[in-house]
């Protein structure tokens, strides 16, 4: 851990405190956009670009990993992040612990599902729509479907209920393709 965490220029010790908490309370790989979400529009815990400097700093001293996927970068907690989260986690007052704490409970499908599942939807020159519907993980694509349907409405439709339908679709796929080949191998 470095010596000098508490003590970087301008990057307050509360701020990179909470960016960890935060990872720790996701408990899974977040966006950037999802972290500047929850720290500075949805909430008031680190202006904007001060967010945008710890985060880049806790990544330069290891406490936070990165991965890029799809040209999007997320970033989860390290065992170093732990283990400095461990020793300084009375910097951050046990209300705002609660307050993040609380938060994160109520809303951390809401960004897994945000930073997971993707959806759009174009018009073709014959009058269809190609609908593009994605289950990514962090490091990988799980599901890439790709339909072409008759109306604006049916794509609309797909594209607005994606977020409550691709995990079932997801198992579904799982079930009646994939585990039906591994079962007699």
């Amino acid at each position: 851990m470095s010596i000098d965490f508490d003590r970087d220029e301008g990057i307050p010790l509360i701020h990179k405190m909470v960016l960890l908490f935060i990872l720790d309370q996701m408990d899974f790989p977040i966006t950037d956009d999802s972290i500047l979400n929850i720290t500075s529009e949805s909430n008031a815990w680190i202006p904007w670009m001060e967010c945008k400097e710890a985060i880049a700093k806790l990544v330069e001293i290891n406490m936070v990993s990165q991965v890029i996927h799809e040209s999007k970068i997320y970033y989860t907690l390290t065992a170093d992040g732990r283990l400095c989260l461990s020793n300084f986690y009375n910097t951050i007052p046990a209300s705002e612990r609660e307050e993040i704490a609380g938060y994160i409970a109520e809303n951390r499908m809401k960004y897994k599902r945000r930073q997971e599942y993707f959806r759009t939807y174009t018009k073709n020159s014959d009058g269809t729509y190609t609908v593009k519907l994605k289950i990514v993980n962090p490091g990988q694509t799980l599901v890439d479907l790709t339909l072409n349907v008759s109306s604006r409405q049916i794509a609309r439709n797909l594209h607005e209920t994606w977020d409550k339908k691709a995990g079932n679709i997801y198992r579904l796929l799982q079930e009646h393709l994939i585990d039906e080949w591994t079962e007699g191998s």
